[in-house]
């Protein structure tokens, strides 16, 4: 089993000369056996506290206390400085019975050229996978409601592809077990740690494989449950930080939750209101509206915005345009949905009865913001692009990342 052990310390202002200034410095002044322990990671980083610089006066007498404080009207600063540093063993000592951990290895970038014609930029637009579990009560089965099949279409791509985006539209995560918009059963119930799991763990994958794409998540409908949960119901963990990451996102956050600072994806919380743009005319939002005719969604979004606009959250695929007119004359602008990538067959939770289609967007748009948008639309995990058939599969590595109980995760129902 792989022992880890982390050591810090915290100095006032006064003290910063006299401690190490480098990492060599900080192994060297704690003593540590670099033959044994390798460091994994380290930080530096500083704050300021203050209090009121204030004269006190004050006598205990007979169980009281009298005199005077007389406060000066101003702060006292001091800036700490805190050094962490996580290290662990090189060679793991066992114990008995023998654990191993998971290794989560990521598939090998592709090599082949990626080329970019005529200027153009490209974006890969991911909506709605809705990463989450339903567990069987009498055998620990985990059920997903994203669709592993649909995802890996979406990885392949990936790799394939040159992309200058990677988008995700939200609702990333289903957090059913969250929600007070229904009754929620025992199903529902300890499932959002494999669910964190998978997606952190797909997301991270899609990341390896665009590493030059500028990467960004939108929160939805569905990441606002966590934040309307905590403060309906422990408002003591709104924007709860640990002492020691006093700069990161807060501990009970989707971002947090789904590292999704250290994979590198920058995330836009504030539901509704959250948008990206890819250009000065094309956004990017999760969306909030839904109506129940086909193409009457996008269609009520493009008659009343002056811009291109794509978005998820009705799962449906959808692509509606409107000639407008501005300074420069004519121009056409879009509504664009491209799906979801969760299952349809109604494991989702509120899914019965739907109408939803699984897809993602291929968009391409130059600096005239002139676009060509390419809906995948994927069909038991098939799809066709550009000729060619993609065949999904499940990963059995993130399978083996959500094992509860022993059981492993099934895709397949």
């Amino acid at each position: 089993m792989e022992e880890t052990q982390n050591f810090r310390v915290l100095l006032d202002e006064g003290q910063v000369d006299e401690m190490p200034q480098t990492l060599s410095e900080i192994l060297e002044k704690f003593e540590v056996d670099q033959e044994e322990w390798i460091v994994e990671r380290y930080l530096i980083n500083t704050w300021q506290i203050g209090r009121r610089d204030e004269a006190k006066e004050l006598i205990f007498v007979e169980g009281k206390i009298s005199g005077s404080i007389n406060d000066k009207g101003e702060i006292k600063k001091t800036n700490l400085y805190q050094i962490k540093v996580w290290i662990a063993r090189k060679n793991p000592i066992s114990f008995e019975p023998v654990i191993s951990p998971i290794q989560i290895t990521m598939p090998p970038v592709l090599h082949q050229p990626k080329t970019k014609i005529g200027g153009a930029q490209t974006a890969l637009i991911i909506p709605d996978p809705h990463f989450g579990y339903l567990k069987d009560t009498n055998t620990g089965q985990l059920v997903s409601m994203h669709d592993q099949r649909a995802l890996d279409i979406v990885f392949q791509i990936a790799q394939e592809y040159h992309f200058d985006f990677v988008i995700w539209l939200g609702d990333i995560l289903d957090l059913a077990e969250w929600s007070d918009k229904f009754i929620r059963s025992p199903e529902m119930y300890f499932t959002t740690q494999p669910a964190i799991i998978s997606a952190s763990t797909f997301m991270a994958k899609i990341k390896s494989v665009t590493s030059d794409a500028v990467h960004v998540a939108l929160a939805g409908n569905h990441e606002q449950r966590l934040i309307t949960s905590i403060i309906m119901n422990l408002k003591q963990g709104y924007h709860l930080r640990s002492v020691d990451e006093l700069s990161s996102p807060p501990s009970y956050s989707v971002e947090r939750l789904l590292d999704l600072e250290g994979i590198g994806i920058e995330y836009i919380p504030g539901y509704p209101s959250g948008e990206f743009w890819l250009s000065e005319k094309i956004r990017c939002i999760h969306g909030n509206v839904v109506r129940a005719a086909p193409g009457s969604t996008m269609g009520q979004v493009v008659m009343s915005d002056t811009v291109t606009t794509i978005q998820g959250h009705i799962h449906r695929i959808e692509a509606v345009t409107r000639t407008v007119k501005n300074y420069e004359g004519k121009e056409v602008i879009w509504g664009i949905s491209p799906g979801c990538l969760c299952k349809t067959n109604g494991v989702v939770p509120g899914s019965s009865n739907n109408h939803w289609q699984q897809g993602f967007l291929i968009l391409t748009f130059n600096e005239n913001d002139l676009l060509s948008p390419n809906i995948v639309n994927i069909q038991n995990g098939t799809a066709l692009i550009n000729g060619k058939m993609y065949f999904g599969e499940e990963d059995e590595q993130i399978n083996l990342a959500t094992y509860m109980n022993g059981v492993p995760p099934t895709t397949s129902q």
